[in-house]
């Protein structure tokens, strides 16, 4: 063969060569990709990513019934609710539930002593007291949560007065609200109080106290305060306050003083938590001394 027949047949080889390579090549590709519409055929049935281990999965559905760990579509660890077909519920029962019995709301059975006077005397309209214009000749209906009760009754009672001048502490807590003398327990002058110990913690929805009513009295500097501190000394609220000089040294209080009758007094607590209930008051309109009837607290 001749130095030019060589020179002409080389061009050649090499073309061949590189065409047989690519199409190797492209053989070689062909083996792991199918032609494809552009769309993933995916098991709709098998996590994208492992449920237990935040890893690619391997294919395969675990359907266990327990939700997943991490979010199947996303990626992102789940909020442990399983959405099974819609049937499983998104709210807990029991916490419906108690937003239902939240809203149902009943009137306090408040049962009420015989009125030893009715109306407010002119002679108190006149004596300067900061008494509520355009009061309700009676109360109307407190409605509070079903299933409230007086958990008041028969529970422990103690004073800042150990000495009652009449009477004894569990007058106060015996369910007996008459205007008789032998239905209260007398302290001394100045600012006094008595706690009821309610043994334990309770949603507090209302408080009914009541003194002296066997005649128009008007007691001053009232506070009714609630405490788990037995003491009173911190985890303090207070829900009424009428002493409008802080005579007491518990803070002004803007609310208005009230005529001691046979419906008592009641304070709205909304539902505070507590197990201490404290109530106070600092003389009234005929004398320095304080009297306590009866307390009720409307709890669960």
């Amino acid at each position: 063969m001749t130095d030019r027949t060589m020179g002409v047949a080389a061009p050649w080889a090499c073309v061949c060569i590189g065409a047989l390579m690519l199409s190797m090549a492209a053989g070689c590709g062909r083996q792991d990709v199918e032609p494809g519409d552009g769309a993933a055929e995916a098991d709709e049935d098998a996590p994208l990513v492992d449920a237990s281990t935040g890893e690619p999965g391997d294919g395969t559905a675990e359907a266990d019934g327990d939700a997943p760990l991490v979010d199947a579509s996303t990626g992102q660890p789940g909020d442990g609710t399983a959405e099974a077909g819609g049937d499983a519920p998104l709210v807990d029962a029991r916490a419906e539930a108690e937003v239902e019995a939240e809203v149902e709301r009943v009137p306090l059975p408040i049962e009420l002593p015989e009125p030893a006077f009715l109306g407010t005397p002119a002679h108190l309209m006149r004596a300067g007291l900061r008494l509520e214009e355009d009061a309700p000749e009676r109360r109307p209906a407190f409605l509070a949560p079903a299933g409230v009760r007086n958990v008041a009754r028969g529970k422990p009672v103690t004073s800042s007065d150990p000495f009652p001048i009449i009477g004894s502490l569990d007058l106060v807590t015996n369910g007996e609200k008459g205007a008789r003398d032998g239905d209260y327990v007398e302290l001394g002058f100045g600012a006094q109080w008595v706690q009821v110990d309610l043994a334990k913690e309770y949603d507090i929805y209302a408080i009914v106290f009541w003194q002296r009513h066997d005649q128009p009295i008007v007691y001053r500097a009232v506070i009714v305060q609630v405490s788990n501190d037995p003491k009173f000394e911190e985890d303090v609220t207070t829900l009424f306050n009428n002493d409008h000089d802080n005579s007491s040294g518990h803070g002004v209080g803007e609310d208005y003083q009230f005529v001691s009758n046979h419906e008592g007094k009641l304070v709205d607590a909304g539902g505070v938590r507590a197990r201490h209930v404290r109530i106070q008051s600092a003389g009234n309109t005929l004398d320095d001394f304080n009297h306590f009837t009866e307390v009720e607290v409307w709890a669960r």
